[in-house]
């Protein structure tokens, strides 16, 4: 099975999102597992590798879930890729939300309740611990309930992984989240620490369960990172006098900041039998035997209730990011995986469905005339509706596309092919050749064109003009013009779907994809539904009030100036400038035709194109350049003359590209394509409600050289040693000094921090 991409993925919704990227939920297009959700966990490459530690944490993360692949009580991944400028790992979505969650709707769990989440947590840590791994960031944040209410432990990213075959051996890094830290990591012990420093963890949260505190923050401004470690170096841990002596027993014997007196040296062997545990079958939970003491509300694959709205209600767009600087190609090599589950399961060719080993095919219309080709060089693609892969005519052995839809989307295919139908035939339009459908599917088979993408092609060529830029330009415009005489508005112009008949010099430009496309009844009328990649849409479809955007056909001729631009100087002229900046900043480019051709790149491009770049390219579509001025125009036909200079001065684009070409103008903001619904009211989360509050800065994970990290974590008043300390939570924090977990989370900075810095020595 080949690697994936972006292109496998639908973005969703967003889950969370921090200092070096965003999780967000995505359903997976084609293959065996088609419409499964997914979390993606994106970390952007420029960041990672800013610090060393930092990059090896993220390498470190991928390695480690191999390593603990195929534990129930584990978020295991599925998949791991990455682009010029993203990692991206694909992992199990747990729909139940975390743990913290849950506890802060309870305020407390009583003791048989914990008992049950603390007998999964160990299990889940000993199997990490068997397995050669030291997790050194258990918390609650990183506890996950299943829909069935199991426990699933995640984010790997500060796990130390050692030789499976031997011995854990010791770290030494100062890392973790500071209320969880053990004493031997706190004062930086040169002697190291080992799993016992996981155990002490797994403490701090059988008394979090159990009494809705931290044993080492207090109510207040004293809990900056240095305060609480000294806490947890010196201080009794506060019980609460109510506390069942056997739960505080417990407790103790992993707070026991004597290594040598802690349990957990041979993992639950060490405390398996203590009375907490009392009644239950050590083989139930292993075997995920035991009744959950409630299941969340899960409406669906897709429900994202327990997880926090400020994520949630985001648009599910990605961020731009930028290459890094210092980039090597062998920083990230290998980083790519395919899940045993997914790699060796039935390959679904054709969409959701399997194809049923009882159906007898040839009773489908398709396959009574064709076969498809089922090796990797028969597959062409797929979009958010479709797969589309070669096919071989059985009656002459002649071999086309075929692009296959499930009968659950068969208006949108009814519609592309009307569509198809009405701009048939034209030389520079992909040929249809029929539509097919069985109970299960769509086949709409078009003619092969096997030359490849625009920018592919550019991107592969030893030089490049503006004559030749001209007539690839005179092609796609003869096909626009033709679109839009059959009152047919294409929305979704952009590089990809512009292909080569064959691999011949003189091969022509065909226009593709029509998924998007729609039929006007006359040509004044308005279309209402934003449906494009960012990077090439007008501005007049894209819409950050409430109102939604009106359009006509003058949106491809914006497109088709994006197009251009990019050709003649191997950049996109809205693409995002640095990291820093957001949809919303491309957006407003967009919108105030924010470009110019300053670069030296355009030195060698002549004023008669950009002149026709800036007519296509202006604000007010009434004003930009009509169709028929577009095909006038003398730029447009300036490969059938003898123009010397422009068949003689090189264009730098094959050059500039990307490595990946289109990639890095697509993945901008492909994410919009859903996220239509509000007419693009996209919104930068600059002051964030309380729980965004709560959850997006909550306890920071620490950097040993950053003692001014204060972490503002309240639970308990520090009077003295024999003061009771609350045992409940308030989640609405109606008293001032309540020990309440949305104070207690309330924390510096406002981002959630999926990998984080640690100091420079290991």
């Amino acid at each position: 099975m080949d690697t994936v991409s972006m292109k496998d993925f639908a973005l969703i919704k967003v889950l969370g999102k921090g200092a070096y990227g965003k999780v967000f939920l995505v359903r997976k297009i084609g293959g065996s597992d088609h419409g499964i959700y997914y979390a993606m966990k994106v970390l952007k490459k420029e960041r990672v590798a800013s610090k060393q530690k930092s990059l090896e944490h993220a390498l470190m993360e991928r390695k480690v879930l191999i390593q603990l692949r195929g534990c129930p009580f584990l978020v295991n991944m599925i998949y791991a890729f990455q682009s010029e400028s993203k990692l991206h790992i694909i992992m199990e979505y747990v729909s139940g939300g975390e743990l913290f969650t849950h506890l802060c709707r309870r305020r407390y769990f009583p003791p048989q309740m914990a008992r049950f989440y603390l007998a999964e947590l160990a299990v889940a840590l000993e199997y990490v611990h068997q397995n050669g791994v030291i997790y050194r960031d258990l918390k609650l944040e990183n506890i996950l309930l299943d829909s069935d209410g199991h426990v699933k432990l995640t984010d790997f990213g500060l796990s130390k992984a050692f030789d499976i075959d031997k011995e854990l051996s010791l770290a030494h890094s100062y890392c973790g989240t500071v209320e969880y830290l053990a004493p031997e990591v706190v004062k930086r012990d040169p002697a190291g620490y080992n799993k016992l420093a996981d155990w002490w963890s797994y403490g701090v949260i059988a008394f979090e369960l159990l009494t809705g505190c931290s044993p080492f923050t207090v109510d207040g401004d004293h809990n900056s990172a240095r305060e609480v470690g000294r806490r947890i170096l010196e201080k009794t841990v506060p019980y609460p006098k109510n506390m069942d002596s056997v739960c505080r027993n417990f407790i103790a014997s992993f707070l026991e900041r004597d290594q040598s007196k802690r349990v957990g040296s041979n993992d639950i062997k060490d405390f398996e039998k203590h009375p907490f545990f009392k009644g239950i079958d050590w083989d139930s939970v292993r075997n995920r035997n035991l009744e959950s003491p409630f299941k969340p509300h899960v409406g669906g694959q897709n429900d994202v209730r327990n997880f926090a709205p400020e994520f949630t209600a985001m648009e599910p767009v990605f961020t731009p990011g930028d290459v890094p600087d210092s980039y090597n190609t062998s920083m990230f090599m290998g980083y790519s995986y395919i899940s045993p589950s997914v790699m060796y399961s039935n390959n679904n060719v054709i969409g959701e469905e399997n194809l049923d080993s009882n159906l007898n095919i040839k009773q489908s219309p398709f396959f009574e005339k064709y076969e498809l080709v089922l090796t990797n060089d028969g597959f062409l693609g797929h979009g958010t509706f479709s797969v589309c892969r070669k096919c071989r005519r059985i009656s002459d052995g002649k071999q086309f596309a075929v692009k296959i839809v499930s009968q659950k989307f068969s208006h949108q295919a009814r519609r592309e092919v009307r569509i198809l139908e009405t701009v048939n035939p034209h030389p520079n339009i992909v040929n249809f050749v029929e539509v097919l459908e069985d109970y299960l599917h769509f086949y709409i088979v078009l003619e092969l064109l096997s030359g490849g993408e625009l920018l592919h092609r550019l991107k592969n060529l030893n030089a490049f003009t503006e004559c030749e830029a001209s007539k690839f330009m005179s092609e796609l415009v003869a096909a626009v013009s033709h679109l839009h005489s059959k009152s047919v508005v294409h929305r979704d112009l952009k590089p990809e779907n512009i292909l080569f008949e064959n691999d011949t010099p003189e091969a022509t430009i065909k226009l593709i994809d029509f998924g998007f496309a729609r039929l006007l009844p006359n040509t004044y009328e308005q279309l209402t539904t934003p449906c494009f990649t960012l990077a090439y849409a007008a501005p007049e479809v894209i819409e950050v009030e409430d109102e939604l955007p009106q359009y006509n056909q003058q949106c491809d001729l914006w497109s088709l100036g994006v197009i251009m631009f990019t050709m003649l100087s191997g950049k996109v002229p809205f693409h995002a400038k640095t990291t820093a900046e957001s949809a919303n900043d491309i957006i407003a480019r967009i919108r105030s035709a924010e470009f110019s051709f300053d670069d030296p790149v355009f030195e060698n491009v002549s004023d008669m194109a950009k002149d026709l770049i800036t007519g296509l390219l202006t604000i007010d579509p009434k004003k930009r350049l009509t169709l028929a001025e577009l095909c006038r125009h003398p730029w447009i036909s300036m490969h059938k003359k003898n123009n010397i200079l422009a068949e003689v001065k090189q264009l730098p684009t094959p050059t500039l590209l990307p490595r990946s070409a289109g990639e890095s103008f697509n993945e901008t903001i492909t994410a919009l394509w859903t996220a239509n619904k509000a007419g693009f009211h996209l919104m930068d989360v600059t002051t964030a409600p309380l729980l965004v509050k709560r959850r997006g800065t909550k306890r920071t994970n620490q950097d040993a050289n950053d003692e001014k990290n204060d972490n503002t974590l309240a639970s308990v008043s520090e009077l003295n040693e024999d003061h009771q300390r609350p045992s409940t939570l308030d989640i609405y924090g109606s008293a001032p000094n309540s020990a309440v977990f949305t104070e207690y989370r309330d924390t510096k900075p406002p981002e959630l921090k999926y990998s984080r810095d640690c100091p420079p020595h290991e």
